[in-house]
């Protein structure tokens, strides 16, 4: 026997209890994150803390970077994840990038893939000599993936450095470049 189907009398009030349930979720979620976050004090700008990492690796040949990839199940979150404000961290995320590469130098495995998915197109404006001092470890990729982090179009400047870059990887047989957001007023 079937029972009857019991009408909401007021389907506003669920909507609102559904969402603020939703809404408490989520920040149960983010403040369980932001802890586990801040207790494993990453810096990725310590270039000490880098090197220490790298230098025990002797068969790395991949780095996968990506800004986009999240850590969140709800919805919410996850909208808010990927909205992000891109033009705020432009220099966190560079420097972070050298680092990166500076840390690099001086191992003994040798590169051959790597991608970032939100590298900003600041770091292809930096100085020609900060850039022939960084792209060192890139000298043996057979593959790089970059999705350029842009809020306009690239200044001339950007392309001139991605080329000083793209010239100094010989063995260079896959690349594939992206920017994203480029917000241009469509």
């Amino acid at each position: 026997m079937r029972l009857p189907h019991r009408i909401n009398p007021n389907p506003m009030l669920r909507s609102e209890e559904d969402l603020q349930m939703r809404k408490n979720s989520a920040i149960q979620e983010y403040a369980e994150w932001n802890t586990r976050w801040h207790a494993a004090n990453q810096n990725y700008q310590e270039l000490s803390r880098l090197k220490a990492m790298f230098i025990g690796l002797k068969a790395l040949d991949r780095i996968d970077i990506s800004f986009k990839a999240s850590p969140f199940k709800s919805n919410l979150l996850l909208s808010a994840w990927t909205q992000g404000n891109s033009s705020k961290d432009f220099k966190r995320r560079v420097k972070q990038f050298m680092n990166l590469l500076l840390a690099l130098q001086g191992t003994s495995f040798q590169l051959n893939h790597l991608t970032h998915d939100k590298l900003p197109v600041t770091f292809c404006t930096l100085r020609d000599n900060v850039l022939r001092k960084l792209i060192g470890p890139l000298q043996h990729l057979s593959t790089i993936r970059l999705i350029f982090d842009a809020a306009t179009v690239p200044h001339p400047r950007f392309w001139n450095g991605l080329g000083q870059v793209l010239q100094s990887i010989p063995n260079l047989t896959a690349l594939r470049l992206g920017f994203a957001p480029f917000e241009c007023g469509i």
